[in-house]
């Protein structure tokens, strides 16, 4: 989870999975790789469903931090400008990671009376897309985003959070 040269150093995040005694077994040896060694489990799938879920939401991040980046500079406005302000939306996701987790587990998606509905955002989306192909860039992700909250929405997660996107993106889970 993690660049190579940060391989071996406390800031590594390695998880592992499987039998548990063979992983406390080499456990010491395993921290070498990462400490702490993060045993998720002895079905021998989880590490790999943890790998694929942290880097689902950092190609994702990724793709909407360039987009923006993107748009900026459509706008005349250069990187070094706007790298601060986005670094203060990265700042609030810890929070917010935390929340939305508890609204996956419990299925409860509030918002309600909250300020800032799912309904109300799929408005925002809405508008960064038509901001962005007016400025010329490539909507498709704006675009595959704007069509999970506008299902979303039309499915009676409108008045919620954000987090109810997730009863149209695990469709069948």
């Amino acid at each position: 989870m993690v660049p190579v040269d940060v391989v071996g150093s406390a800031e590594a995040l390695v998880f592992h999975s499987g039998d548990r005694a063979a992983f406390e077994a080499h456990e010491s040896t395993l921290k070498a790789l990462g400490a702490p060694a993060t045993f998720r489990g002895e079905d021998h799938g989880l590490a790999a469903a943890y790998d694929m879920a942290m880097l689902d939401f950092f190609y994702g991040a990724m793709g909407g931090l360039v987009h923006a980046f993107a748009l900026a500079r459509a706008e005349g406005i250069d990187g070094a400008s706007i790298a601060p302000y986005l670094n203060t939306i990265a700042g609030i996701l810890p929070p917010i990671a935390a929340y939305t987790a508890t609204g996956v587990d419990t299925r409860s998606y509030g918002g309600e009376g909250e300020g800032a509905n799912l309904a109300m955002m799929a408005a925002g989306v809405d508008h960064i897309l038509h901001t962005a192909k007016d400025r010329g860039l490539d909507v498709s992700q704006l675009a595959a985003l704007k069509g999970i909250t506008d299902r979303a929405v039309a499915e009676g997660h409108g008045p919620g959070s954000w987090t109810g996107i997730i009863e149209v993106i695990a469709v069948g889970h």
